[in-house]
């Protein structure tokens, strides 16, 4: 039998495919939230701390005679809040003689290093500015974007001179320390001047608990969303069979077996499901994308960067499939059944 894309299939095929977008575009993007703290682990694997004072790092200040007394290695981080060319976005400067942070010093004042998610288009130029002051910024042309472990792709790197010049306040001082974890002289002694330190491995373990957490909740999704596709399959297949009845009668008289009709309308509740699923995919991605893309236009910072893996394409599709199964067996398994009792109720 041919399957006849009516109103009633294309609209459960619509239902489908929603169900499967939000499974999907979900999957995305806690995926990529995850590979970000999972990056972030890779990078401080030995183990750092980030020593502040107060509880935010933007509005930290550590004072210069405080960094020229710490022993051992050690980076120092400036940071600001800054509007870039109307985007309000983190501006970032880090001072790390030693290279424990693996690279991101800035030298040259004229000159900033947008990170790769930032999206700049075409643009050889950024306007940068803070209430201290306004600069005219050449995006540099010797570095590619930069990606970091660390931090945000969204965030700007700068020279410590154009991070001092937009944020005045900090004099010859740092908003943020970077210690690694086995210089006990520094955080010892910095630890006694009552700053703020928080070891990156608590850092990552906490996005990290938060991802596990958000992933255990995820099967309750996949899980609702596929009970949603069972009733949807089953309704438009119980109806798709009342439907059909004439015509299973036909192709019973002409020889098919039970077996051959309820293989016909499995076919058909999998033709619905796998539709309705790959739409549903397609959907899903570009939903997330597109709301990760208008957060950062609207000037929300994020690290969030959507992943698609083998994983979230298979796994919706494999549920849908399975859901499509589930919810037309009884009707296609009711309409194997069907008999005919004279030749007359064909005719």
């Amino acid at each position: 039998m041919i399957i006849n894309m009516n109103k009633r299939i294309f609209v459960t095929t619509i239902g489908i495919s929603l169900c499967v977008m939000y499974l999907v575009g979900t999957m995305t993007m806690v995926t990529g939230l995850h590979n970000s703290t999972k990056s972030a682990a890779d990078m401080f694997e030995k183990g750092f701390f980030v020593v502040y004072d107060g509880y935010s790092l933007s509005e930290s200040e550590i004072d210069a005679e405080t960094i020229e007394m710490i022993p051992g290695q050690f980076a120092v981080c400036m940071i600001t809040v800054a509007n870039v060319s109307g985007i309000e976005t983190r501006v970032l400067a880090i001072e790390d003689p030693h290279n424990i942070l693996g690279g991101g010093n800035m030298t040259l004042f004229d000159e900033v290093l947008p990170g790769a998610n930032f999206g700049i288009g075409n643009a050889t130029k950024l306007n940068i500015s803070t209430e201290y002051a306004l600069l005219s910024m050449n995006i540099t042309s010797q570095y590619k974007p930069f990606t970091s472990a660390v931090f945000p792709d969204n965030w700007i790197l700068a020279s410590e001179i154009t991070l001092r010049t937009l944020k005045p306040t900090l004099e010859d001082g740092c908003s943020f320390i970077v210690v690694p974890s086995d210089n006990k002289q520094a955080t010892g002694y910095l630890e006694k001047k009552g700053y703020t330190m928080m070891q990156s491995v608590s850092i990552v373990e906490f996005f990290e608990l938060g991802f596990y957490q958000v992933e255990g909740n995820l099967w309750g999704v996949v899980i609702s969303s596929a009970v949603i596709i069972v009733i949807l399959i089953y309704n438009i297949m119980k109806i798709e069979t009342q439907y059909r009845v004439p015509d299973i009668k036909i192709i019973k008289y002409l020889g098919a077996s039970p077996r051959t009709v309820l293989y016909v309308f499995l076919s058909q509740a999998l033709f619905i499901s796998g539709v309705g699923s790959i739409l549903g995919l397609a959907l899903g991605i570009i939903a997330a994308n597109a709301i990760v893309s208008l957060s950062q236009l609207l000037g929300f910072t994020s690290v969030l960067v959507p992943q698609v893996t083998l994983y979230i394409i298979g796994l919706p599709i494999a549920m849908a499939l399975l859901a499509g199964l589930a919810g037309g067996f009884f009707p296609a398994y009711k309409a194997s059944k069907t008999v005919i009792r004279t030749s007359r109720e064909v005719l």
